[in-house]
């Protein structure tokens, strides 16, 4: 695992106040009680502190912790690496 997701997993976890042991790359969103607006909190969260602005239509489409992982490296490959 990569610096990145290990990031992306830590806001998650962090958004979502469940242990980070919860949270792995194949978790539902739902199963960390992510709903709709928390999935918004959580997407602001991981712009925020990576430094990032990801694809918000991309993200409605977003079942899994991978699917969050997967429009963040998208985003990074268009935008540089993320900020220290």
């Amino acid at each position: 695992m990569n610096t990145v997701d290990a990031r992306v997993m830590r806001i998650i976890s962090r958004s979502a106040m469940v242990p980070l042991e919860s949270v792995t790359p194949s978790t539902p969103l739902s199963s960390l009680g992510i709903g709709s607006l928390e999935q918004i909190e959580c997407v602001f969260a991981v712009e925020e502190e990576l430094k990032v602005e990801l694809d918000q239509p991309e993200l409605w489409h977003a079942r899994t912790v991978q699917d969050v992982i997967d429009a963040v490296g998208k985003a990074l490959r268009a935008g540089g690496p993320p900020a220290a």
